[in-house]
């Protein structure tokens, strides 16, 4: 799943094409111009992913930020960036994060 438009520099279906990647994979797109995924926010297809995947694969402090708590079972892996997330999991900055949500 990738950004229905740019935000900042997350991938966008234009950039999914342009490596290739919709040539291997089936690439839907959350239908926003946001950081993060935002479950309330997704329909059809995006949200039928969500709903229907045995495994939630998700990259990055926003999808983390925006998704976790969403009642998913989700795998999350990011970089703790900010004050907030080193003192939330009480490591350095910048450590390197897989975080399963049951």
């Amino acid at each position: 799943m990738v950004r229905g438009g740019e935000a900042y520099n997350d991938a966008t279906m234009e950039d999914a094409k342009y490596v290739g990647l919709t040539d291997e994979f089936t690439v839907i797109t959350n239908g926003e111009k946001i950081a993060g995924t935002v479950y309330r926010r997704l329909q059809g297809i995006a949200k039928d992913a969500v709903d229907n995947a045995d495994v939630i694969l998700s990259k990055g402090q926003a999808n983390y930020e925006s998704f976790a708590g969403e009642g998913h079972h989700a795998f999350f892996t990011f970089l703790c960036k900010c004050d907030l997330f080193v003192s939330r999991f009480n490591v350095p900055r910048l450590t390197g994060m897989f975080v399963e949500e049951a």
